[in-house]
């Protein structure tokens, strides 16, 4: 059984992921990059000599993914605000990392619109406004938002995380209450549970994979239930625990 390191952000982890998925390869992340979303759900820590000693104490864990027809993505996808968030961050020449991101915010909120979708889940196709809609194979993203709080990441199925049209002052008030899981609840929030997510607007609507926007919808999602094999602590909550590398097949 090999052992491949990545040392990086998601962005990183997403690529030799993609590399890995599916094989008897196993992921160890040394999680170095801004947000680390995938690490921080899998409760991996962030320090170099602790993360190193998962090469040692860690135990395989299989984890999901997600599927798009624009790629593989290990923590979400999605369409709406957030896309606009990611777009006009990473527009921003002048603003950096957190500053970017709150420009990102500011611009996308001055040009909040909501709109009409097809949601296409495994109980069946369902219609709905939106301001923006998460597919999560985490429970975090954003660079520590907890948006999907009981999200695993060993079960086979997504959260998609949908926002329903809210004014400009109530997305304010409850963008900060992400970072609690203090937000579930909201009335305008709904969380579903699908192995699938296909999303079809009748206006193009940007898409977002990991922080990235790839494209534009429809997006069309699947799990690919424990294709991973990824080195975790032996503590981690959010998936079942598997041999260590010194165990016997």
């Amino acid at each position: 059984m090999g052992v491949v390191a990545a040392m990086g952000g998601d962005g990183t982890v997403r690529e030799v992921a993609a590399g890995l998925s599916g094989s008897e390869s196993t992921l160890a992340l040394i999680p170095m990059g801004s947000g680390d979303d995938f690490a921080r759900s899998l409760g991996i820590p962030r320090t170099l000599p602790e993360s190193f000693e998962l090469l040692r104490s860690g135990v395989v864990s299989a984890c999901d993914v997600g599927e798009d027809a624009a790629g593989l993505f290990i923590c979400l996808s999605g369409v709406g605000f957030a896309a606009e968030v990611a777009y006009e961050a990473v527009r921003s020449r002048v603003f950096r990392r957190s500053a970017g991101y709150f420009m990102g915010v500011f611009k996308a909120l001055v040009g909040l619109r909501p709109f009409s979708m097809r949601l296409h889940v495994d109980e069946g196709p369902r219609e709905m406004d939106a301001l923006f809609a998460l597919v999560q194979n985490t429970p975090y993203c954003g660079g520590g938002q907890w948006m999907a709080p009981d999200a695993r990441l060993d079960d086979g199925l997504f959260d998609i995380v949908v926002v329903k049209p809210v004014s400009r002052l109530e997305l304010v008030r409850t963008l900060p209450k992400v970072y609690s899981g203090k937000h579930i609840g909201h009335p305008a929030i709904e969380v579903i549970r699908s192995s699938t997510a296909r999303i079809e607007t009748d206006a193009p609507l940007r898409k977002l994979l990991d922080g990235d926007v790839m494209g534009s919808e429809p997006l069309d999602s699947r799990v690919r239930a424990g294709a991973l094999r990824v080195l975790t602590p032996q503590s981690s909550s959010l998936v079942s625990g598997g041999s260590s590398l010194t165990s016997s097949p």
